[in-house]
């Protein structure tokens, strides 16, 4: 069986190691989360234009994150919205772009500190292990909306032609994609909007819990 190297597949694996809850499976997962997040920058770098080959191929986090910070699209944590007006007929795409925040970019630092030599793994692994738990909890859910958006990297507007290069990626099956597919061919007049979202505070994820709800409702 090959190994998925997509961040869909990082993460899939950190989820179910995280699950599996020990310790063992926990510096694992907090792996997984570290190459998703490595592989999440590097999709976000090669739509930056003007990059040399050799910093197309950077692979630590802190210089790849750094590196977006030269596109002037956004700032930092900002979430874009790309609102693509088509007309004749007249409807609407709304695409996001969701950048690996700062707080993740920490993140993944402090668990790189576990998958070296530490001697914490050695005299408190109690307290390694809920430091594990929360930092892996919260680096899933973050990586897991940086890679929810349908635009890779943050749009690049040519100098020259003034054109917009924009790279997009859909998941399998959304009609989305082989109607802007289709658009482009047949050159239909199009209008382009942008939002700029600023997030305010951390935000925080809770996990799903489908058999107690399904308890509860049984119950009511």
């Amino acid at each position: 069986m090959s190994y998925d190297t997509t961040v869909e597949g990082y993460l899939k694996r950190c989820k179910q190691r995280r699950d599996a809850g020990s310790l063992q499976d926990l510096l694992y997962a907090a792996l997984e989360l570290r190459l998703g997040v490595e592989m999440r920058l590097a999709e976000s770098v090669q739509a930056v234009d003007g990059l040399t080959v050799a910093r197309r191929r950077q692979w630590k986090v802190v210089h790849l994150a750094n590196m977006l910070q030269t596109v002037k699209w956004s700032n930092g944590d900002d979430v874009l919205v790309m609102l693509y007006h088509l007309k004749d007929p007249d409807e609407t795409f709304e695409l996001h772009y969701f950048p690996v925040t700062k707080r993740l970019t920490e993140t993944v630092g402090r668990l790189g500190d576990f998958l070296h030599r530490n001697e914490r793994l050695v005299s408190d692994q109690a307290a390694v292990h809920r430091e594990l738990t929360t930092l892996v909890k919260e680096g899933y859910g973050d990586l897991l909306m940086a890679s929810s958006g349908e635009l890779l990297g943050l749009p690049q507007l040519d100098p020259k032609t003034g054109s917009l290069n924009v790279i997009l990626k859909f998941p399998d099956g959304d009609p989305r994609a082989a109607a802007l597919q289709d658009a482009f061919k047949s050159g239909r007049q199009y209008r382009i909007d942008w939002v700029t979202i600023t997030p305010v505070g951390q935000p925080t994820f809770y996990d799903a819990e489908p058999a107690a709800a399904a308890s509860d409702s049984e119950g009511a």
